[in-house]
């Protein structure tokens, strides 16, 4: 599994801060890491932080809804899913 920052980024406020650093070119290729099921539950997470609610929408189970977040966490290195939900807005999703 890729890691797409080096330090964790404990709060949204800081995981806005790293993707201020970027530029829109490196958030395209990070859209291109991501699976469609990542992206499409980035998008769902800003609309309802609730994994039940987002597995409803796409009729998956609880369960994978929730194993897909802990990927996105590690794979952003972040702790919460507020911080995934800032990552999701800078990502333009």
């Amino acid at each position: 599994m890729f890691q797409l920052f080096p330090p964790a980024l404990d709060t949204p406020e800081q995981a806005k801060a790293a993707f201020h650093i970027f530029s829109n070119e490196y958030n395209h290729s990070i859209l291109e890491k991501l699976t469609d099921r990542e992206i499409r539950i980035l998008q769902l997470l800003k609309e309802s932080n609730k994994a039940p609610t987002i597995a409803k929408e796409l009729l998956l189970g609880n369960e994978t809804v929730r194993k897909c977040l802990t990927r996105l966490r590690e794979k952003f290195r972040v702790h919460t899913l507020q911080a995934l939900v800032t990552i999701a807005n800078e990502l333009g999703l």
